[in-house]
């Protein structure tokens, strides 16, 4: 019998292909930003953010509770390297990016911002020694250009209003240099620096994933993406550095349960389930291809706004949409 056993086949999970989970974990982030945009009023915008990495932490821990729990950490340069990834993109690249973006033109600083994705594909070539062809580094320029688009159209229907930033929070209206100054002053602006600083702490964060992912599994990583973060915004709070009721509307409550409930939805959506399958797609495919394609948000982001939202699509959106899927194509198809 044991030998009759022996000689069956054996069937391993085959993890699906890194395109689509990369794809996977830019729809969780599409649905989280839709949570978020369904959020407002129900909360104050850093105690919905607060909700959100708190759900994402208590999830993973909980996954390794009942997994391998935590026998596989040990003090190693790769974790070292992983928990200062964990604070330098969720952490630092988002506050100096809050910080520059009331004071930038959503014109300017969404480019800027976008080009965290050109930073982490240039520190895998340079670091990791991966050789993208060039139908990846197109496949990447396009999906950068049709983001872009994508933002742009999304960004002039709210002209007329405050820019909403992540977590909702409503920012001061950007300054417009006067009509003479022109472009140049657009781009001559003090708070330039932190934005460009905000895209080089994300781009430096996802290449600290990739390199703790040569030594923990995407679970483990994932913990520590999303413990690391919720720990030092708590201490940031507690401390009063990040006042709760900032952007909150005057008495408007902290928080109500619709917001609770979808600052949960945003946790699970983004850092359990998106996060989950962009940690599986860069344990196993090249960085290259992964955080371009992962960085295709904002198509789903517009496609569930206009299903569920009903938003409308302008011909940039349709442009930005085109681009994107171009891009993801060649990434897909002709850029391994």
């Amino acid at each position: 019998m044991p030998a009759a056993l022996a000689a069956l086949p054996s069937f391993s999970l085959v993890p699906p292909p890194v395109e689509w989970l990369a794809l996977i974990g830019a729809a969780g982030n599409a649905v989280a930003h839709l949570c978020f945009k369904r959020a407002m009023g129900a909360g104050a915008p850093r105690v919905l953010l607060a909700a959100r990495w708190g759900t994402g932490a208590v999830a993973m821990t909980g996954a390794l509770l009942v997994g391998s729990g935590w026998g596989a950490f040990h003090p190693s340069w790769s974790l070292l390297l992983l928990a200062l990834g964990s604070i330098s993109g969720p952490v630092v690249g988002w506050l100096l990016y809050l910080r520059a973006l009331p004071h930038l033109d959503v014109s300017v600083a969404q480019p800027i911002f976008n080009s965290s994705v050109v930073v982490s594909m240039v520190l895998a070539v340079l670091l990791l020694g991966e050789r993208p062809n060039a139908f990846t580094w197109l496949g990447a320029l396009l999906i950068l250009v049709g983001v872009q688009l994508l933002q742009w159209s999304g960004s002039r229907h709210r002209r007329h209003g405050s820019p909403t930033v992540a977590g909702g929070a409503v920012a001061p209206g950007p300054k417009v240099a006067p009509w003479a100054v022109g472009w140049l002053t657009r781009w001559i602006n003090p708070y330039l620096l932190p934005a460009l600083a905000s895209a080089g702490c994300l781009g430096i964060a996802s290449f600290c994933f990739k390199v703790g992912l040569g030594e923990l599994s995407p679970v483990e990583t994932n913990w520590v993406r999303t413990t690391v973060p919720s720990l030092v915004l708590c201490g940031l709070i507690l401390a009063g550095e990040l006042p709760l009721r900032a952007g909150s509307g005057g008495l408007r409550p902290l928080l109500t349960w619709q917001g609770l409930a979808l600052a949960v939805a945003a946790g699970i959506a983004n850092d359990v389930v998106g996060w989950g399958a962009r940690l599986v797609a860069l344990k196993h495919g090249p960085l290259t291809v992964v955080e371009p394609l992962a960085s295709t948000s904002p198509l789903f982001a517009a496609l569930l706004g206009a299903w569920i939202l009903g938003e409308r699509l302008d011909p940039w959106g349709w442009a930005g949409i085109v681009a994107t899927l171009l891009g993801g194509a060649l990434l897909g198809g002709l850029g391994r």
